[in-house]
């Protein structure tokens, strides 16, 4: 999240096409050129399973069967799609098994529909 101060407030924006990964070692160039190859599958499970906004929270909260107001994958794939920087319509579909599978244990979990 990057802070951006004016004179009426703070501006907070969150970058969802960026991926950051931090460990104790360097990682390693084949794993490397692996994550740059399926960048887009990666970030659409990591948004899903560890929502970087409040809204993102929302969408997958209902899409897990919380609240009266559900989400169908497809939804769900096309604002995660929309929000990484991809187009929701052409990429949303691509992503939704992924985001499908990310989520399987916690649909069950939670009490939410297949």
């Amino acid at each position: 999240m990057e802070e951006t101060k004016f004179s009426a407030g703070t501006l907070h924006t969150t970058y969802g096409d960026r991926l950051r990964i931090t460990g104790p070692e360097a990682v390693p160039e084949e794993l490397r050129a692996a994550i740059r190859e399926h960048r887009n599958e990666i970030m659409a499970a990591v948004c899903v399973k560890n929502p970087p906004i409040p809204w993102m929270w929302t969408m997958v909260s209902r899409y897990l069967g919380e609240g009266s107001y559900r989400v169908t994958l497809r939804q769900l794939a096309a604002h995660v799609a929309a929000f990484i920087g991809l187009h929701p319509a052409h990429d949303g579909p691509r992503l939704a098994p992924i985001i499908a599978e990310a989520l399987r244990g916690d649909r069950g979990a939670n009490g939410g529909a297949a």
